[in-house]
């Protein structure tokens, strides 16, 4: 069974909520969600301008020298990045503060925008690295339940229900740190992995809006769970919270007619699907080409496709820099800057 199916099949609660955090808990979400039917979606920053954003995963962990930092940032400013998206494990806040400072500090120095992935985040989320949430593991009485009663688990471990009272309060408090301890001016939801959590995803979105208005908050879904017209339907209740600036997926940079991994493709309808979605809903459109975990063989594949990624022309592009388990990832990176370059300028 998939992340998505458990959650759009109604998986077993623990439903007893009990305390003040769980009532306002359950009333934040309760009142986010009639605002946003009620309100009508507003024009949002950054539309009309196209931004290339580099995802610059685990960086150097947990060992960080600096001057390649720097010089990782200075790359992507040579090619025209206008952002770099940085993960941020829950543990990071006190285990890695001063690595990703530097990270941002240096994005900064190369006058690129930083951008922050909560990462893992009581599973309900993906980033980097994959490994399971602190929270969650910690804390039983959010787990979420398959139909027998069990508890439901992955490589990642358990996943927290994104409708319990400790799991809202767990994001909010952990978002406004997000955007206190660093300078990030930006936000990236990736992959949330539970279709019942629209409101969850609705509730720290308006909360991280209210801490910083100027924030760019973006966010983008597994392709692969998204495919047909019910998970079309599914997938568009994201695209409606209103606080998002951009909305999208990601997929491999290819078409279901090549050989090679299908699992999920943005050539061939699906990518372009996003795009049409975002617009609809009054979103900036975002795509990130997948190309980690690759063999050089595919190479040419990437070489001949991504042209045509680029040409669908979304508002916000992102691209792996050194993407994870790659063979031959200089020359990668080589074909891949080769295509996006300048990608905000065209």
């Amino acid at each position: 069974m998939s992340d998505q199916e458990m959650g759009s099949r109604g998986i077993g609660r623990r439903s007893v909520l009990m305390g003040a955090g769980a009532a306002v808990s359950a009333v934040a979400l309760a009142q986010s969600a009639t605002g946003a039917a009620a309100a009508p979606a507003a024009g949002k920053p950054g539309k009309g301008q196209r931004m290339l954003n580099a995802y610059y995963l685990a960086p150097n962990a947990y060992t960080v020298v600096p001057r390649r930092v720097r010089d990782d940032m200075r790359w992507m400013a040579s090619i025209g990045t206008t952002a770099v998206s940085i993960s941020v494990l829950e543990q990071d806040f006190d285990s890695a503060h001063y690595n990703i400072e530097i990270a941002v500090n240096e994005a900064i120095r190369a006058g690129i925008t930083p951008y922050a992935i909560p990462s893992r985040w009581g599973s309900l989320v993906a980033g980097a690295p994959s490994v399971p949430s602190n929270f969650t593991e910690q804390h039983p009485e959010t787990w979420v339940l398959k139909p027998d009663g069990k508890p439901y688990t992955n490589s990642r471990g358990h996943r927290s229900d994104p409708k319990h009272p400790a799991t809202v309060d767990f994001f909010l408090k952990n978002t406004e740190r997000l955007l206190t301890q660093w300078a990030f001016e930006g936000l990236i939801w990736d992959e949330p992995k539970q279709n019942d959590a629209v409101d969850l995803f609705r509730v720290a979105s308006d909360h991280a809006r209210a801490i910083k208005p100027d924030l760019t908050l973006t966010m983008f879904m597994d392709l692969a769970s998204f495919r047909g017209g019910a998970a079309a339907d599914e997938a568009e209740r994201f695209a409606q919270i209103e606080a998002l600036d951009y909305f999208g997926c990601d997929g491999r940079p290819w078409g279901l007619d090549d050989p090679d991994e299908q699992n999920k493709v943005l050539l061939g309808g699906d990518g372009q699907r996003f795009i049409d979605m975002a617009k609809r809903n009054g979103k900036g459109s975002f795509l990130l080409a997948e190309t980690y975990a690759l063999n050089s063989s595919s190479y040419p594949l990437v070489d001949r496709r991504l042209p045509e990624v680029v040409d669908l022309g979304c508002d916000q592009l992102a691209y792996y820099y050194y993407p994870r388990n790659c063979q031959d990832p200089d020359r990668l990176m080589q074909i891949t800057s080769k295509h996006v370059r300048n990608y905000a300028g065209r």
